[in-house]
């Protein structure tokens, strides 16, 4: 009765220690930077912006399953959808793999961000709409050591449009 009482007290530990580390692997909370690019065949966009790389950074908080927090949107290959390039983080949740962010630009712009995310990595699709204009595309980011985005775009030179001296 002994040996049973002490082998089902070992193996609760273990599932409680796998169930606690789980938990903390899970927290998405922190810096995260990618790129997005626009989806080719969309009557959402405009022709010029098909296949458009933007960089991004979020700023992400979790509490539980809600997640919060901003975003950022720079210069890529081309300006971001409505020159917006900041916004918040509103109805978020995250359930360990599966990721959603919506995001609030502040002037009637909306833009909804779906897929996975892991500790080390995350991608999906992402939805943007409001004032005359909508896109669709992709997006992936990786944890990133600050909540800002790069000063250089994170596309290859090559692709880079080149810029007239002012």
């Amino acid at each position: 009765m002994r040996r049973l009482l002490a082998i089902l007290l070992v193996g609760a530990t273990f599932v409680l220690v796998i169930s606690v580390r789980g938990d903390a692997a899970s927290d998405v909370t922190g810096n995260w930077a990618g790129a997005t690019k626009v989806r080719c065949g969309s009557r959402l966009s405009a022709q010029e912006r098909f296949n458009a790389f933007q960089n991004i950074s979020f700023k992400l908080k979790q509490d539980g399953a809600k997640i919060t927090g901003t975003y950022s949107c720079a210069f890529g290959t081309q300006p971001c959808l409505g020159l917006n390039e900041s916004g918040t983080v509103v109805g978020g949740s995250y359930d360990g793999n599966n990721l959603l962010l919506n995001v609030d630009m502040g002037n009637g712009s909306t833009c909804r961000f779906k897929g996975s995310l892991s500790a080390d990595k995350g991608q999906g699709s992402y939805h943007c709409k409001g004032s005359g204009a909508a896109e669709q595309g992709t997006w992936r980011i990786h944890p990133a050591a600050k909540s800002t985005i790069p000063q250089e775009p994170l596309i290859s030179p090559a692709l880079r449009p080149s810029q007239s001296p002012q």
